[in-house]
């Protein structure tokens, strides 16, 4: 019974950050203009293009994102049985980056604008997709070599892997053209305005397949929990759900990035928010409680990006990054413990 309170109060804070999220901005819209937009003279109110071609498509994208990133935490740190675990922390946000990277700075060699059009967002998504899960995989491997509760070592090994990607993206960033990399720095400041309605047809479904699909892993995930032994005694099949997990976390961390760009710590965060508040290890709990608590996060970061006076705009990274490093400090700090 706490339990779906605690579910039905996160939902309500959800809503009310939406509306928030639409209402704040460098125009700010009063609570009547937004009741006016679904009424019959909505286009007739000086904010009606405000909210439908920008403010509506950035919040849709600030949910996604943060229930997307969330989850795919979430399942990365049941995998590795490691609270540090998450897609900035361990690379695999930036493997994500070396393959937008490779469309965005190799835009000449595919014939197409990444994002331009659908057959150019759907080859992001896969370039970004296929970079996560390489990413992914590396880090599983590493992971399997290391003592059990070296949980610094691994963050350190993240860290590395992320230096290498870094350095072979500086790599095609050299022998790209001014236009090339001019568009690629501003992808990497991370944004959640770049996503309108046209790219939304294609992130939408792929982020809610995904995130539907994901739903359903709550019992491996709980299984994988208690350790492999335990899973395989209870007739898991420990591989076949790994390498479906590792799709999905990829396809979730891989397909945001492509569109917002890196945005760190919210998928490591937020599942440790979600145990703190729930005090339940059960993800039948916890994935739904993680995707509800990333997308009111990250709501609320975006609001924090509008702040500044004079009409500027902070990316959304600077804001997740001051959130979230202090969350990772406390948590190597408590490992040590």
């Amino acid at each position: 019974m706490r339990l779906n309170c605690l579910l039905a109060l996160v939902f309500v804070l959800l809503l009310l950050l939406c509306v928030a999220d639409v209402a704040i901005g460098s125009v700010y819209i009063s609570f009547q203009e937004l009741l006016s937009f679904f009424g019959k003279r909505a286009q007739q109110t000086n904010h009606y293009l405000i909210i439908k071609e920008f403010r509506l498509p950035k919040m849709c994208t600030a949910v996604l994102a943060g229930a997307a990133l969330s989850v795919s935490g979430l399942q990365m740190q049941t995998l590795f049985r490691n609270p540090l675990a998450g897609p900035y922390v361990l690379g695999i946000s930036s493997g994500a980056s070396l393959g937008v990277a490779v469309v965005v700075l190799g835009e000449n060699y595919w014939g197409v604008a990444p994002w331009s059009n659908l057959w150019g967002s759907w080859l992001t998504i896969g370039a970004a997709v296929n970079g996560a899960v390489i990413a992914l995989l590396v880090m599983m491997q590493i992971a399997a070599r290391l003592p059990a509760g070296q949980n610094t070592a691994l963050l350190i090994a993240g860290l590395m892997l992320g230096s290498a990607v870094s350095a072979l993206v500086g790599l095609l960033e050299y022998f790209s053209s001014s236009e090339e990399l001019q568009r690629y720095v501003m992808w990497g400041f991370g944004s959640l305005t770049a996503v309108d309605w046209q790219k939304m047809q294609v992130l939408a479904p792929v982020i809610a397949t995904a995130l539907m699909f994901s739903m359903l892993y709550f019992k491996p995930l709980d299984m994988l929990h208690l350790g492999e032994v335990y899973a395989q005694t209870a007739g898991l099949d420990v591989r076949k759900v790994r390498r479906h997990l590792v799709l999905l976390s990829g396809l979730l961390a891989g397909s945001i990035t492509a569109f917002c760009g890196p945005i760190g710590f919210i998928g490591l965060a937020v599942p440790q928010m979600a145990r703190l508040l729930s005090r339940t290890s059960r993800n039948n709990v916890l994935l739904p409680l993680s995707a509800l608590l990333g997308a009111c996060v990250l709501l609320f970061c975006d609001i924090l990006c509008y702040l500044p006076p004079n009409g500027q705009v902070l990316p959304i990274n600077v804001i997740t990054s001051l959130i979230g490093a202090p969350v990772v400090i406390w948590l190597v700090l408590r490992a040590r413990r």
